[in-house]
């Protein structure tokens, strides 16, 4: 799959990561302001082991703007 973003940031421009067996590769939904997998010297690779649940819905959402998104609320997978 391939899509056009705008560059925002250098979180936005990471090299390609191998993850090792028995890991997983955790991304922040906040792609530039996110302590995710691609900050290694503070989260890096998660192990297994370390997976306690599954995300089922959302709680709580704001926009670019810091306003609530009432519509995603609660929201369920």
């Amino acid at each position: 799959m391939t899509y056009d973003c705008v560059d925002n940031g250098y979180l936005d421009n990471t090299s390609v990561y191998t993850v090792p067996p028995g890991h997983f590769f955790a991304l922040g939904d906040n792609r530039d302001n996110s302590t995710d997998s691609r900050m290694m010297s503070a989260m890096g690779f998660v192990p297994m082991d370390h997976l306690v649940g599954k995300v089922t819905r959302i709680f709580w959402s704001l926009d670019a703007d810091g306003r609530l998104r009432g519509e995603r609320m609660g929201k369920v997978w």
